[in-house]
């Protein structure tokens, strides 16, 4: 029951973020997250085009804040404490998908999972 509450906290908290990356973000389209063995999801951000996806990582290292500060901001609100947050985020897009997973996003997302170390 605990693990459900936490997850509604997280999807809400996403969706409030995904809702303020669309409005600020070109190409921006979806968020989503990825449960992972560890117990820490992996939250992944997608957008239209592969151009849109690399423009927001290009952003993305010139001044990584932004991805990083929602992302950590709905796994707080969330109730998860992690130490690397980078390591839980990651980016896709729509073209991807359907090249490497036939449009399959469940099994895109896999992808997405961090390697154990």
């Amino acid at each position: 029951m605990a693990r459900h509450y936490q997850e509604r906290r997280l999807i809400r908290s996403l969706t409030a973020a995904c809702e303020q990356a669309k409005q600020e973000v070109p190409g921006f389209a979806w968020v989503t997250h990825v449960d992972t063995e560890a117990g820490t999801p992996c939250i992944v951000w997608v957008f239209d085009t592969p151009e849109a996806m690399a423009e927001a990582m290009a952003e993305a290292v010139r001044s990584p804040g932004q991805w990083l500060a929602w992302s950590r901001q709905a796994l707080f609100e969330a109730g998860l404490r992690v130490d690397d947050a980078a390591r839980w985020v990651g980016f896709d897009n729509e073209a991807a998908c359907r090249r490497h997973s036939g449009g399959n996003w469940t099994q895109q997302l896999q992808r997405h999972l961090p390697r154990r170390r």
